[in-house]
């Protein structure tokens, strides 16, 4: 997926500045705990999408975590762990994709984000029962427990007799096409992360530009999280015994600190959206003091940061970084 920017120049970053982890990690924490405090539920009262929403912030604090963690243990150990680590950043990035989407519309995406979360219970449910259908133990769990767990929460969720019908007959009829009579009540599929960089950039330039910019990191960290050869090249390397050990040690920390710097801007994208959608709400103005922070040292260290932040930040928060206010 191209990114194409008419206006792309940018000012460098001072390379050789090096960014106190440890600290920029307290940063983050404060910035996604005040997010979470915002009145969240004001983007789409009737629907308590803050729930989602700041569960999402709590999952890419927890998840930047364990990439520190992973990180952390790779330096200290001859393993590559590092490619772990790798592979959560794109579920960062993810998850930037995902708010951008449920806040956009929360009316239409809510719903399909929650159902396609059912139906992907349903698919496990089914495939477990047909493994062990035939030992006594799970008995009551596959005819009593769990299609009634599964029926109580698709009720919740909204979900009809008719669209379980139309569900159940795809499962069962793989490959084959729904009756005419089912096909009004086929549940629509959730947007996958192409598919919402797509829908974005329908929407506006600016942010479909940012998230184009985003989705070429998630791409990039993508071979981690499915061993393509990138990862495999990675590990080969660092048990190469022929390899320099400065050269695995230079390596592995450009990886990490690409790695770290991603997870850094999915949490400025993320609570830059959200801002965007709750900026007229009271008591944003802690919230906001964190971001313009964050977002000023993001400017310092990374030029995708100063691109995100040129490219869409910019425009949707308050002038904050010298040389880099919204002319409009």
């Amino acid at each position: 997926m191209p990114v194409t920017d008419p206006d792309s120049t940018i000012s460098d970053i001072q390379p050789e500045e090096e960014l106190d982890a440890r600290e920029f990690d307290k940063k983050q924490r404060v910035l996604l705990l005040r997010f979470q405090g915002l009145p969240l539920d004001k983007i789409a009262p009737e629907l308590h999408i803050g729930d989602p929403i700041c569960e999402l912030l709590n999952l890419h604090r927890l998840t930047h975590i364990s990439i520190r963690k992973l990180s952390a243990t790779a330096f200290e150990s001859n393993e590559f762990l590092l490619g772990d680590a790798l592979s959560l950043v794109r579920e960062q990035i993810e998850k930037v994709l995902l708010v951008y989407l449920l806040v956009s519309d929360p009316a239409k995406w809510l719903p399909l984000y929650l159902q396609d979360g059912w139906r992907a219970m349903c698919r496990y449910f089914r495939a477990m029962r047909e493994r062990t259908s035939h030992l006594p133990r799970f008995t009551e769990w596959n005819d009593a427990i769990g299609p009634r767990y599964l029926d109580e929460m698709r009720k919740g969720l909204g979900i009809t007799d008719e669209q379980v019908k139309a569900f159940e007959f795809l499962l069962d009829h793989p490959g084959k096409e729904l009756p005419p009579k089912l096909k009004p009540y086929m549940m629509e599929k959730f947007p996958d992360p192409a598919q919402i960089v797509t829908k974005a950039k329908q929407a506006g330039a600016r942010v479909g530009l940012a998230l184009s910019h985003l989705y070429s990191e998630y791409r990039h960290f993508g071979q981690f999280t499915h061993a393509l050869a990138g990862k495999v090249m990675l590990a080969k390397l660092a048990r190469d015994p022929r390899a320099a050990p400065e050269v695995k040690v230079k390596i592995n920390d450009i990886h990490a600190t690409n790695g770290l710097t991603a997870s850094y801007l999915s949490a400025a994208m993320m609570c830059t959206i959200i801002y965007g959608a709750v900026n007229k709400a009271p008591d944003t103005m802690p919230a906001l003091e964190s971001l313009e922070g964050f977002w000023r040292k993001l400017n310092e260290f990374s030029i995708l940061g100063k691109h995100l932040y040129k490219d869409y930040a910019r425009h949707v928060l308050p002038p904050i970084i010298d040389g880099e206010s919204d002319p409009g």
